[in-house]
């Protein structure tokens, strides 16, 4: 067995990492995540056309896509 000379990372620095090096780049390529984003807004506009609440809590990792629809 050969051991490694380089430290391990922990593993939330390392999906910090991750994270990180897709940041500036996300947006450009997240089209799915905007597809999905947008035919849920028309879903929520189609089912609930009246706003009966005054916040939404979007879970994700903080692009807020479904907040910038139009529909919140």
């Amino acid at each position: 067995m050969t051991l490694s000379k380089q430290p391990a990372i922990a593993p939330h620095e390392k999906i910090r990492r991750s994270f990180q090096r897709g940041f500036k780049t996300y947006h450009s390529s997240a089209n799915m995540q905007k597809d999905i984003a947008n035919k849920l807004a028309e879903y929520f506009k189609q089912t609930a056309p009246v706003k009966h609440f005054e916040n939404l809590l979007e879970i994700g990792c903080g692009t807020a896509l479904l907040h910038g629809s139009g529909w919140v």
